[in-house]
């Protein structure tokens, strides 16, 4: 794994595990870069965003569940606080709805 600066990540940041596992192979690194989540392949070095909202100010937390097919987050917005989960598996960048 090479190490790169992303300006807005938010790994110097309180939040807990800015950066995970996104598969169970351990080939995908998710991490928060300002109010996007990027998600890096590590082979080959591609780099997908999940789509937010332009209500996101900020990603305050995220989780990937055991088995690496779902993704939450944690998103301060502008008028509320709210969680949006991803289907990982699906190859869809928005929230499940």
């Amino acid at each position: 794994v090479e190490l790169q600066h992303v300006f807005g990540s938010l790994c110097g940041s309180p939040l807990r595990e800015p950066a995970l596992f996104a598969d169970s192979t351990g080939q995908q690194v998710a991490f928060a870069v300002g109010r996007q989540l990027a998600i890096r392949h590590v082979e080959n070095n591609e780099t997908s965003f999940l789509g937010t909202s332009e209500k996101v100010e900020l990603i305050t937390a995220c989780c990937a569940s055991r088995d690496r097919a779902f993704l939450a987050l944690a998103e301060k917005c502008t008028s509320e606080a709210r969680i949006s989960i991803y289907d990982l598996r699906s190859g869809n960048s928005g929230p499940m709805k």
